[in-house]
């Protein structure tokens, strides 16, 4: 009989810029998710804190959140402000989300940040799809690089990320299933996108060989040397196929700021995933309530229904590209993030 169950694992504790650590995860059930809860210490030194904080308060203290299997094989590698962002939508409500200010001198203040990794598909009428089976595995490791004090903040003084500083995890398991039970798998990965000038049709390759269920796009540039969210780079996305024998096909033409000269300022598109996932962004109603901004956020999801039929099969597919309009004039090293997730099919193995 099948049990669903959950278990706390030992913290993480954070220790310096760059530094990767490292978690081996269990690995006999299959796995549902990972609940994840970032405890970050900001503490100050003599003089008051002063500068610029980044619009992603202290997740941007982490770089980067990656599950590698078997040591070879990275089935997520994503950044904390794009998880939680995906987390908002699939789920249609913002998680533990402290709106973070910086320290008075000499003293220290705690934000905390929640976070969901699901193995288990989100936003799906066949969540099952994807379980991960950990028992067939040789290792199951979650890894975490964290960040600096000026990934998050614009210092003149000593304040720094305190060595208190935790990442707590907490298992979504399932027991009584066999080693031999096969799922797809969920992928999560990334891609940085430069914008040097503005251009109507900067080429994004985007990965093939999977299903790829949808797409997240955020647009930032830098102010005072911090990220900082923007609705003035991006104005239009074009997702476009080939295939032999078919030609181009166009998935998608979304507009998203200012392409005729009307300022949308990416409503249209955010209005469709608020529509599409019930998800209320709260800071654009009230700017009191703790929770991440819309703001340069750019969701696709070509599994508009919830059904599995939906996700593009690009297994055929000579090219699958983004194209984007962007604006660079007026903004400082601007870059757009593009999240893809795919669905892994599960190889059934030959009875015969």
């Amino acid at each position: 009989m099948a049990l669903d169950f959950k278990r706390a694992l030992p913290d993480m504790a954070y220790s310096s810029a760059g530094q990767v650590a490292t978690m081996d995860l269990p690995r006999d059930s299959v796995m549902k998710g990972l609940s994840l809860i970032w405890t970050m210490v900001l503490t100050t030194g003599v003089a008051a804190a002063a500068g610029t904080l980044s619009s992603y308060d202290g997740l941007s203290a982490i770089r980067r959140i990656e599950i590698v299997l078997d040591g070879a094989l990275t089935l997520w590698s994503i950044d904390p402000v794009d998880l939680v962002l995906l987390n908002n939508l699939w789920y249609g409500t913002s998680l533990e989300y402290t709106n973070m200010a910086a320290p008075g001198a000499g003293l220290s203040n705690t934000a905390q940040y929640a976070m969901y990794i699901p193995f288990a598909l989100p936003f799906s009428q066949d969540p099952n799809l994807t379980l991960l089976n950990a028992q067939a595995l040789t290792s199951l490791q979650l890894k975490v690089t964290w960040g600096a004090i000026t990934d998050l903040f614009q210092t003149v003084n000593n304040t720094s990320i305190n060595t208190s500083s935790i990442l707590s995890v907490q298992t979504h398991e399932i027991s009584g299933l066999g080693p031999g039970s096969i799922f797809s798998a969920l992928k999560v990965s990334q891609q940085q996108v430069d914008i040097t000038s503005t251009t109507p049709r900067q080429r994004v390759q985007l990965p093939r060989g999977n299903l790829l269920k949808s797409l997240l796009f955020r647009s930032r540039s830098k102010v005072n040397s911090v990220d900082t969210p923007t609705d003035a780079c991006l104005n239009q996305m074009e997702i476009e196929s080939s295939e032999l024998n078919r030609g181009t096909f166009l998935h998608r033409r979304i507009r998203a700021t200012d392409t005729d000269t009307v300022a949308r300022n990416g409503y249209h598109i955010r209005n469709d995933a608020k529509r599409l996932y019930g998800y209320v962004d709260n800071v654009l109603i009230n700017a009191t309530t703790a929770a991440i901004s819309m703001v340069g956020v750019y969701p696709v999801d070509f599994a508009e229904d919830g059904s599995n039929s939906s996700f593009i099969r690009t297994q055929p597919y000579s090219s699958l590209d983004a194209y984007l309009s962007v604006q660079a004039a007026g903004l400082t090293s601007p870059t757009t993030i593009v999240t893809q997730v795919e669905v892994i099919p599960a190889v059934i193995p030959n009875a015969g």
